[in-house]
């Protein structure tokens, strides 16, 4: 991984292997809330990892 300096957070350049299907249906979901592909990403990681103590609040076992 490569880090990319000069921004106020560190942000670690990767690259991921995905099947072209999830893919294009990334690019669609991305185009349809005005994001990049690498912005709709991040929003989408973001909401699956919510804190532990947040997730454990919401559903609790």
């Amino acid at each position: 991984m490569k880090h990319v300096t000069g921004s106020p957070d560190t942000v670690v350049r990767m690259v991921i292997r995905i099947p072209t299907s999830m893919r294009e249906r990334l690019a669609e979901v991305a185009g349809a809330n005005h994001r990049s592909m690498n912005s709709e990403i991040i929003s989408i990681l973001e909401r699956s990892l919510v804190p532990v103590t947040e997730a454990t609040q919401e559903h609790p076992e």
